[in-house]
């Protein structure tokens, strides 16, 4: 396991995390519960760990990190459910787009460099 990936990633999500739940509860035409904000920001945690761990799955990291990020963000999706489709559609698309972005930052980051 690459240390340094493994920081990257969960720093990376941690802050996506936050970013995502307080960003979910400044939408006044949301009304989501606070247990379900903070599985936002947990969610966003959790696929940084995945893509943390996944550095030897030989696939792009863009697509990667995609893959991830759908997975695991149809959890946080489906909870939303009942504010409408959107908010799935929204959760499951910050997802796919939070995952590309960890998975391509700590690839550059933690890949390390012959000379």
């Amino acid at each position: 396991m690459n240390i340094k990936r493994m920081i990257i990633s969960l720093i990376l999500g941690t802050v996506f995390g936050v970013i995502c739940a307080l960003g979910s509860a400044s939408q006044p035409d949301l009304n989501l519960a606070l247990p379900i904000l903070i599985a936002i920001g947990f969610n966003r945690v959790v696929i940084g760990l995945v893509v943390g761990l996944a550095e030897h799955i030989k696939i792009p990291a863009l697509l990667r990190g995609a893959i991830f990020g759908a997975i695991i963000s149809l959890e946080v999706g489906i909870s939303t459910l009942g504010e409408g489709i959107a908010g799935f559609l929204i959760m499951v698309i910050a997802g796919i787009i939070y995952g590309s972005i960890i998975d391509m930052v700590a690839t550059k980051f933690s890949t390390k460099k012959e000379v």
